[in-house]
């Protein structure tokens, strides 16, 4: 549910937030549109995820992509560094186990022109924490919206909540 009637402003350069939500019942997906990735050209998205479902992997789409061989990742996760690439779904949010929760947020540089690169940092249910770097090599479609998903059947539980931010412009 879109925030109404919000529109501080803090300045050029602070972040703007957008929308926000909180799902009051179980979804696989949510989209957030009327996005100008030109226009903003820096997005920070934040998400408390709470498990719905069985293990799930959840990502943010710009644009509703599913492309998974534009986006490499590296992770570094808590009691250890372990690295890795490979493709993933664009803008990974990593996955959670069942009954799990976690906190999400990812930093997006939106311009078109350019790749666009990810930095998602991620605090998961059991002690780990993960950074994972990811592109989108798309250069050309401007962002005008992003879907936030889980690929599990209702694997975005209630009471789920995100927030979007874009650099005052």
């Amino acid at each position: 549910m879109p925030i109404t009637g919000f529109s501080p402003r803090l300045g050029v350069g602070a972040w703007e937030l957008l929308q926000r939500g909180r799902l009051e019942t179980n979804a696989t997906t949510v989209t957030i549109s009327g996005l100008d990735g030109d226009v903003d050209e820096l997005y920070m998205f934040v998400a408390f995820i709470i498990n719905a479902a069985g293990e799930s992997y959840y990502s943010l789409r710009p644009n509703n992509t599913t492309d998974m061989g534009t986006c490499q990742y590296l992770q570094g996760l808590g009691g250890g560094a372990s690295a890795y690439s490979g493709s993933i779904q664009i803008f990974s949010l990593w996955a959670m186990t069942a009954g799990e929760d976690g906190l999400f947020s990812i930093i997006i540089n939106a311009h078109t022109g350019v790749a666009r690169q990810g930095l998602a940092t991620i605090a998961r249910g059991y002690p780990a924490v993960m950074v994972i770097g990811s592109r989108w090599t798309n250069t050309v479609d401007n962002i005008t919206s992003f879907v936030f998903a889980a690929d599990q059947a209702n694997g975005l539980g209630a009471g789920t909540a995100y927030w979007l931010f874009r650099v005052a412009p």
